[in-house]
């Protein structure tokens, strides 16, 4: 290879983020819809598996991953809700 040749494919694909089970889980849901803290507590995600009590953790995560993930508080005290802007979904 010469120091112009562009990065092999192997490489490129290596050097992107793995994520998690939960992540993919969230990101799953997140790409259909909003989804809030209550929804990860009650396994609501809409792919039977088992619930994801921090949620606002696998959004930072996602985040950290480069997903644009926006958060909006529900009611005064109330829980979060999570949504994927449409420009990375």
């Amino acid at each position: 290879m010469t120091a112009i040749d562009p990065i092999p494919p192997l490489f490129a694909q290596a050097a992107a983020p793995k994520l998690s089970d939960q992540c993919a889980r969230v990101l799953a849901a997140l790409r259909r819809g909003p989804v809030g803290t209550i929804d990860g507590i009650r396994a609501e995600l809409g792919d039977g598996g088992p619930p994801i009590l921090r949620l606002a953790a696998r959004a930072y995560d996602l985040r950290k991953a480069g997903y644009a993930i926006e958060r909006t508080l529900n009611g005064a005290g109330g829980t979060a809700i999570y949504t994927l802007r449409t420009d990375n979904a």
